[in-house]
């Protein structure tokens, strides 16, 4: 099927709704309006498996694999590229990154994390590292694709707030504008 920015929008209320449930919040505005003055008992159902289901995963750690199909790929190439992402997940800690996105997804229908190029410390190389997105929320998916699964997604908006002084650090050639001012401009 065909992702729709109402499918989108399903999905993060129903998300939403899922996340409240796991923190006990089973009542609705209707039904605490009709309650007032009584009880209104939440029982914990939920956390339990869901406890149950992370726990596995931290177990069981978990990790890229590459298997050799197509395009003149073989053993070698396979097992190249497999020491090369092992190495990549060791040096960051990619556990750190697993289960927060695989926790969301069991939370709330989906979760994420991010590959990353950082710079080596005392060096002029980028190395590539996998980083996790607690709040999956932070991101918001390719508006331009079709298929719901999120196979045909080309980029995603990953929101995060940063304070003043560190955008002018990180963007140093950057000016500030604040949305008043965008307005006016199209007047």
């Amino acid at each position: 099927g065909e992702m729709t920015d109402t499918d989108v929008e399903q999905a993060l209320e129903e998300g939403r709704i899922d996340v409240a449930y796991l923190n006990g919040e089973t009542w609705d505005e209707n039904d605490k309006k009709l309650r007032v003055g009584r009880l209104m008992l939440s029982f914990d159902q939920l956390n339990q498996y869901l406890n149950q289901l992370v726990n596995g995963v931290r177990q069981q750690q978990r990790a890229i694999k590459i298997s050799p199909e197509g395009n003149g790929a073989n053993d070698k190439t396979a097992q190249v590229r497999t020491d090369r992402i092992r190495q990549i997940e060791y040096l960051s800690q990619a556990q750190l990154a697993y289960i927060p996105a695989f926790q969301g997804a069991a939370e709330r229908g989906y979760g994420y994390m991010r590959i990353v190029a950082e710079w080596e410390p005392k060096g002029f190389k980028q190395q590539l590292r996998l980083r996790s997105i607690p709040n999956p929320d932070q991101v918001l998916p390719d508006p331009d694709a079709q298929a719901i699964t999120g196979h045909d997604w080309k980029y995603l908006f990953y929101l995060y707030a940063m304070t003043r002084d560190e955008f002018q650090r990180d963007y140093p050639d950057a000016s500030f504008q604040s949305y008043s001012d965008l307005s006016d401009a199209d007047k």
